[in-house]
Order: structure tokens, then sequence, then C-alpha cells
């Protein structure tokens, strides 16, 4: 587990595998692949840019800062969920460093990842707990690769969003759970009443849908069902029943705010035909709807 800081995370790995092994792990992207991202692209130089594919959790950057062959590889990034490189001020980024060292056992990996203090107050601690949770999600999956030849699952069909409000528990529940707080951010009117098996229909301007609650756990969970990224719209009964994915929104109150985690699951039930698009437009759109709510419950009374 990583150990943190007030402006750096930090991680200690021995590896029962040698330098090179761990070094190809951190600086190919047959490695990387099978261990970090699903997908990279760019070159492992100095000054190159590495776009990073997270699947379900949006795509990111990393500018390539030190290769010193089987010492040090670093590279400095957005922290946080779905970054492109132009989002924030190059100023903002943080830095993360791997460094290895041959030991008897195999080699002995270092993980810091510094410059938390570079972003501002607003998004300083979701981007922190964000990948400091991350790093305790990724990092062991190193050890399974270079210790068992074991590469992580390929991409999966699902999408993960999770951000940090500063706000109570209650009002991010309003906000994602009442026809009332949807409406403020998310479509323009819903005819429905939002309770469990119930059927809503819901407008985006012109475009219609619908959704069907499957779950509703005042404050902590609230989910539907719904057929995903139709950009015309789609209404309950366009698709059969068993093509829809599940929305899921996690809320756990922590010290001055909310955590809030928004899952979509259920896209390998979509056809293949139109599987690509839906995915393709819910990640974005979920991206969006993050920052759309954070603006909601931040002005709203």
């Amino acid at each position: 587990m990583a150990t943190i800081t007030e402006n750096e995370i930090r991680c200690e790995m021995m590896l029962r595998a040698s330098v090179d092994k761990v070094w190809n792990a951190l600086t190919t992207a047959e490695g990387w692949t099978g261990w970090f991202s699903y997908g990279v692209k760019g070159r492992f130089a100095e000054g190159e840019k590495l776009t990073l594919d997270f699947g379900p959790y949006g795509e990111c950057f990393a500018l390539v800062s030190t290769m010193n062959p089987k010492i040090e590889f670093a590279y400095q990034w957005h922290p946080g969920e779905d970054c492109p490189i132009d989002k924030y001020p190059a100023s903002e980024m943080t830095t993360v460093k791997f460094t290895l060292e041959s030991v008897s056992e195999g080699t002995k990996l270092t993980m810091v990842e510094s410059g938390f203090a570079n972003l501002p107050e607003s998004r300083r601690l979701s981007a922190f707990n964000a990948n400091s949770g991350g790093w305790d999600a990724e990092l062991p999956k190193i050890t399974k690769l270079v210790e068992n030849d074991e590469r992580q699952p390929k991409l999966p069909f699902d999408i993960f969003r999770e951000r940090t409000f500063m706000v109570p528990i209650d009002k991010v529940w309003r906000a994602i759970a009442t026809v009332e707080g949807l409406c403020g951010w998310f479509v323009t009117s819903i005819d429905g009443d939002l309770s469990v098996g119930s059927l809503s229909t819901f407008q985006f301007g012109k475009k219609s849908g619908s959704l069907k609650v499957v779950a509703r756990e005042e404050p902590n969970l609230f989910a539907w069902k719904w057929h995903p990224g139709q950009v015309e719209g789609c209404n309950w009964d366009q698709y059969p029943e068993s093509e829809t994915t599940t929305v899921e929104f996690h809320l756990k109150e922590i010290e001055g705010g909310t955590e809030l985690v928004v899952k979509e699951m259920g896209f390998d039930a979509i056809p293949e035909s139109r599987r690509a698009t839906s995915l393709g437009l819910n990640k974005q759109g979920w991206t969006i709807c993050m920052d759309l709510i954070k603006a909601y419950v931040t002005d709203s009374k």
C-alpha cells in the first residue's frame, strides 16, 4: 500500500524479478499494458507524450521527463480522472518517478508521485484521493506481471468515474436521485417519480429517453437501467431490456464532504454494431456529467 504525505504519494516494493524485466514493464508498450493502462500510444523517450487509455476510466497522457535506463523513469501528467493535456495549465502537473535498484532478492522499485501542491485547492483533494487509491489498485499488478507473467485482464466494458465534493451527502443525494436535482444538471424534464421499478421518461432538449430505477438506498445508492449512447435519444421499447446498461451512483460520507462514484456496467450486452458508439458517447458523457454535478452541488442552495 502506498504511503502519503501532504504533497506526495510513495510506494516501495520488492520484486522477485530482474531489473531488466521490471524496466521492460515500465518503459515498453507491451510491458505497460500488462499492468497499467489498457492501451498506450507514443514513444517511451524523453520529451515524448504518451496517450494512455484506461478504458472505463477515460484517457489521459504522460509527458516523459526522464529515461535513465534501468535506473529511473519519470513522467508528468494532470492527476485525477480523465485529464487531457490541455485541460489544465502545465504548471499544475504532478511528477511520477519510478526508481529501480538491483538487490539480492531481485529489484527494489520505488514509486513517488509528487507536486500535488501545484494544484489549486478546488481540485487538489479529489485528485490526491483518486491517485492514491489508483496506485493502491495498479501497483500490485506489476508484481503479478514481472513475478508470474500474469497480465491484467483485457479492457472491460464498464465506465467508472469518481469525484469528491466538499458538500454534505444529502445535497449530493438530492442532485442525483430526485427529479428536481436531475433537472438541475442532467435533463430538462422527467416524467416519473424515480421509485424502484418505475419507468421514467426524460427529455434532453428535443431528445427523449427512458430509464428504469432498480435500486434506491438513501443516501448511499441510486441505480437505473437504460439504453445507452443514442445520439437521437432512446425510449424503453426501442431495444430489448436485455440490451440495457446499469448506471449506479455510490455515495459515501467523508470528512468535510462526499465521495461520489458513478459506474455504468453491461456494455458487453450491447450488440457489436452499436456497442463502440454507445460506450464512446457515454464515456465522454459521464466525464462531462461529473463537472456538471460539481457545479450544481456547489452553486445550488
